[in-house]
Formats: structure tokens, C-alpha cells, sequence
């Protein structure tokens, strides 16, 4: 006789029981026991990432892809590739039968199990579907959100319980066996690609520095004409700052989060990895009592918080920057597909805090950097050399800001998703990473 994980659901109204009125018919409280099996999956999510017709060679790319496993045995896997996190992306852990309960009451409450709604499903975009196994209830959801809001908190409430597979010291075989199929489709996609007209290999050539430029927007490569051929081939130099500048001309496409375009662009310059370094400049990220995420860091004597104050119906999330117990700040930022609270960083001393609703914004030390330099957005803060790096947006243009300046080409575009599929701006180990286009051409862009 197999074993049956009880789960007690108690309602209790007020501090006694209300009697239920004669002739009423009562719904019976959900019940939320599942099988401990390790051969039973109990919550699962996958993302099909690739709207659009695979080409030949590219079709294991159109299945739907695991995001989420949890099994009965209460063994975790978690892929926030689509969540607009940094790396590392794939993590596990071992859950016990009442933390268990705690995520399947979580869901209950978030409305999981009464005809939740994961957004309205696009056939030309990314698709998702979350479901759950229980002893007396099954339930699928699929939609066209691919980080939807209770998802994303389910994620972040587990995350800290988990660790990066990379530091794992031994993967359980479930685990091993969704990271060999995706180790198959790589070769099977990237073994069907057909290399640039000047490569016969798929090591990445061995970037040449050049003299450093007295001008950073003139030395950089003159730009290629969209119908030339596209060499995938680093050209590096020395800007005057001090950092260094590597680049490549790509096949000019819209780049996603799939096998087959991290393929292409690796061919110029891998993206960097997140290292312990970037952790401990990182501040921490808890699920606050709004259920939406809170943000903590110490600089030196100083403690920093951002909370969520409260959300209007339209989406809009009114926040609350405290510096020691006190306001420092209050600001507004509409919710998306994701929760915009992303990160503190701890640069050269200075608190910066990112904040991503519908226009981006960076904060430092309380200062709005939109307003203090009239931007239309600024993106993806990060630390070079002790320096603060990120995007500006400045009439429909986009620019690298470095230690208070400018440089590099200025850019009509750069990926920035921060969820799902679209290609992410990468930064980890003292590199900023991103694909842009200007005059007609798309790059590659490393900077360190």
C-alpha cells in the first residue's frame, strides 16, 4: 500500500466555527496530498520558447522546454533562463514534506487550482504551461505569459533553497536526463548550422588589440553594408578609459535565448559567467510580506531597503527606498510580465538600484539618473573596474555610460529583455555583453 503524503486544510472564520446554513451546498476544502513518489512529478512549468516554423535540423527547438520540476520525493529543478536573471541559471535542491506543503498552500492561495490564468495565449510568440499533480486534483494551465507574476514568485521564494547544478556535486539521473536532451538538441542544431563563408571551425578566433584610439567613435570598425558578408570575427581595441572594446559584425536577425543564435554569437566572444565577485556586490533579494520582492544591502555603516508601498490597479508599483529605517525615496514603476524591484549593487561604495517598469531607471544613492540627465531610460547597471557601467537612452539612441561618460558608437538598438526569450543584455566577472545594431550592421559587443 503506497504511501500518501496528509495535508490538514483547516478554515476557521473569525475565532469559531460558522455553521453552514440548511439546504446550502458546501464545497469541500481542497485537498492537497500528493504521492511521495520520486517517479511522480507533482509541479512542472515549461516554456516553448521559438514561435515560428523550426527550420530543418531545428525542430527539437519547437517543443516546450522545462522550466520547473518538483517530484513527490521533493527533489527540485529550476531553469531561470527565462526569468531575466543573472547566471548561474539551473539550480537544484531536496525540499522535505512540509515545505512542500508551504508551495502548494502558496499556489492555493495565489489562486493556482481555481482557473488561474497565465495570460492570453499568442501564436506568434513564447508559450508556457504550469501544471501539478495532486492525490485528487490535476491541473494544466497554458498561456502566453512566460514568466507570469505567481510563477515568478513561486521562483523566488524557492531560489535561496537551492544550488547552482555547477556547484553541485552530484546530479540526481531525473535531473541529468532534461540536461541531456538539451545537450542533444545544441549538437543536433548547431551540427546543422552552416558556418560564415571565411570559417571552417567553430573555436573563436583570437581577438588582436590595437593601439589605443585618440578618438573612441572613429577607431571603432567602419560599419559593413547589410548585404556584404558577415565574418564573425572580433576586432578589438583600447578606449581611453582604460576598458577594452571587442566587437563583431553578426548575421543581422532578431537574436532570442535559443541554442541556435547563442551559437552564432558565442562564435565571437563567449558571455561572461556570474562569478562570487558579482554576488557579494549584489544585494539580496526576499519575498516581502506584499508578496512581491524586497531588497536589502549594507554598504559600510548603512543599511538600504526597497519596498513595495502599495499597487494600483493599472499595474503601477509605488515604492519606498529606506536608508537606516528612514525614507530616502519614493517611486513608481509599472509591473510588467516580471516584477521590475531587480537588483541593489553595491558600486565603488555607492547604492544603485535598478528599477525596470515600462522606462527603465537606475537610482544612485537616491538620485534618479533620467531626471539628473534627462534620459528616456537607463538599463542594466553593472561594475567595471571598480566603475559604473550601463545603457542610456537619449533621443531614441542608445549609448555605453562609463564612469559619468559616454563612449563607444552611439547604437539604434541594443537587446535588453529582462524575461522570456528575448536575447539578454549578460554581465558577470568584470564583462558587460549585449548585441546592437547601427547604420544597418548588428554587433556583437563585449566590453571589459
Amino acid at each position: 500500500m503506497r504511501q500518501i503524503v496528509s495535508v490538514l486544510v483547516c478554515y476557521v472564520l473569525l475565532i469559531g466555527c460558522t455553521p453552514v446554513p440548511a439546504g446550502v451546498p458546501t464545497v469541500p476544502p481542497l485537498s492537497l496530498n500528493y504521492d511521495p513518489s520520486p517517479d511522480t512529478i507533482v509541479l512542472y512549468a515549461d516554456v516553448q520558447p521559438y514561435p515560428v516554423a523550426p527550420l530543418p535540423g531545428e525542430e527539437c527547438l519547437a517543443q516546450y522546454q522545462p522550466r520547473l520540476r518538483i517530484w513527490g520525493d521533493g527533489l527540485v529543478y529550476v531553469d531561470i533562463a527565462m526569468a531575466g536573471q543573472p547566471p548561474p541559471l539551473r539550480w537544484q535542491g531536496k525540499f522535505d514534506q512540509d515545505r512542500m506543503t508551504e508551495l502548494l498552500r502558496f499556489l492555493e492561495i495565489g489562486g493556482f487550482f481555481d482557473a488561474w490564468n497565465p495570460g492570453e495565449i499568442d501564436p506568434a510568440a513564447d508559450s508556457f504551461r504550469m501544471g501539478a499533480n495532486l492525490e485528487t486534483t490535476q491541473v494544466q494551465y497554458e498561456g502566453g505569459d512566460p514568466d507570469p507574476p505567481l510563477y515568478h514568485q513561486l521562483v523566488e521564494t524557492i531560489l535561496p533553497s537551492l544550488t547552482p547544478l555547477s556547484e553541485s556535486g552530484h546530479i540526481d539521473e531525473r535531473i541529468a536526463a532534461i540536461l541531456r536532451e538539451a545537450e542533444d538538441c545544441r549538437k543536433q542544431v548547431l551540427g546543422m548550422a552552416t558556418p560564415g563563408p571565411a570559417s571552417t571551425s567553430t573555436s573563436t578566433p583570437e581577438p588582436t588589440l590595437a593601439p589605443s584610439p585618440t578618438s573612441t567613435q572613429t577607431r571603432l570598425p567602419s560599419p559593413q553594408t547589410p548585404a556584404a558578408p558577415v565574418l564573425i570575427t572580433p576586432t578589438t581595441i583600447v578606449l581611453e578609459n582604460g576598458l577594452t572594446w571587442t566587437e563583431c559584425a553578426v548575421p543581422f536577425r532578431s537574436y532570442a535565448m535559443t541554442v541556435t543564435d547563442m551559437g552564432i554569437l558565442k562564435r565571437c566572444v563567449a558571455p561572461p559567467e556570474w562569478s562570487a565577485d558579482d554576488e557579494k556586490r549584489r544585494g539580496e533579494r526576499v519575498l516581502g510580506n506584499s508578496g512581491f520582492i524586497d531588497l536589502r544591502i549594507t554598504i559600510g555603516s548603512d543599511d538600504y531597503e526597497s519596498k513595495l508601498a502599495d499597487r494600483a490597479e493599472g499595474g503601477s508599483c509605488h515604492y519606498e527606498l529606506f536608508k537606516n529605517g528612514e525614507v530616502l525615496l519614493k517611486i513608481s514603476a509599472d509591473y510588467t510580465t516580471y516584477d521590475p524591484n531587480i537588483s541593489f549593487w553595491n558600486i565603488g561604495g555607492n547604492l544603485v538600484w535598478e528599477l525596470a517598469g515600462r522606462t527603465p531607471v537606475i537610482i544612485v544613492n537616491g538620485a534618479n539618473l533620467n531626471e539628473e540627465y534627462h534620459l528616456e531610460g537607463s538599463y542594466f547597471p553593472y561594475e567595471i573596474k571598480g566603475k559604473l557601467i550601463y545603457i542610456s537612452k537619449k533621443n531614441e539612441k542608445y549609448r555605453v555610460v562609463y564612469d559619468e561618460k559616454t563612449t563607444g558608437p552611439e547604437f539604434d538598438e541594443i537587446s535588453m529583455a529582462y524575461c522570456c526569450s528575448g536575447m539578454r543584455l549578460f554581465r558577470g566577472s568584470g564583462q558587460y555583453w549585449f548585441v546592437g545594431s547601427r547604420e544597418g550592421v548588428k554587433y556583437l559587443v563585449s566590453i571589459q
